[in-house]
């Protein structure tokens, strides 16, 4: 209390900054949040460009042959025994077919002929692919 009449007096002025004391120690850490709700997807993104192609496939470039065989006891006389895709690498290289497999006749003085075709067509360059049975 200041006054005469036990009123306060009025505020005085401000001094000057004091020099900043030193840091403190470090806190300890908090315990850890609760775990957020997961986000809504979002869209899929550009499809990328296409890879190179990888060791097994070049690989399989390098083999030069391939095996197609069946075992189907289905009572047939005729037609398409069994399709194979074969794919050629090179243009200038050639195609070797073997041909292997037993032959039946149900017919008395008559010829059968068994052959095969690429794309649908024979081959007539250097000769047909072919196996013939007379009886």
């Amino acid at each position: 209390m200041n006054g005469l009449n036990g009123n306060n007096g009025s505020p005085g002025t401000m001094g000057e900054k004091g020099v900043a004391g030193p840091t403190g120690p470090r806190g300890f850490k908090g315990e850890a949040g609760v775990k957020g709700e997961t986000g809504v997807a979002g869209p899929p993104g550009p499809r990328g460009a296409k890879g190179e192609a990888g060791p097994a496939a070049k690989a399989s470039q390098q083999k030069n042959w391939k095996q197609c065989a069946w075992k189907t006891v289905d009572g047939r006389d005729t037609g398409v025994i069994k399709e194979c895709q074969f794919t050629k690498i090179r243009d200038h290289t050639a195609l070797r077919v073997v041909y292997q497999s037993n032959f039946r006749l149900h017919c008395n003085q008559c010829a059968k002929r068994w052959f095969i075709t690429f794309n649908g067509n024979e081959c007539s360059s250097p000769l047909p692919i072919e196996a013939v049975m007379w009886i």
